[in-house]
């Protein structure tokens, strides 16, 4: 998502931080690019897991 819209991207920051709510972000951004969004956060934080997996071998 590339909006260059500066209020789109603090809250996707926002909402990666955990700070404010999905509910929140299709508000702000729109739905389709929610999912994207939310999407992203879960390859993110599956992605923090596996790596700290990976170093405990």
């Amino acid at each position: 998502m590339r909006t260059g819209n500066p209020l789109h991207e603090t809250v996707v920051d926002l909402y990666l931080d955990g700070t404010v709510a999905f509910d929140t972000l299709v508000e702000i951004v729109g739905h389709q690019d929610a999912e994207v969004v939310r999407a992203s956060k879960k390859l993110l934080d599956d992605g923090e897991t596996l790596a700290d997996e990976l170093a405990d071998l």
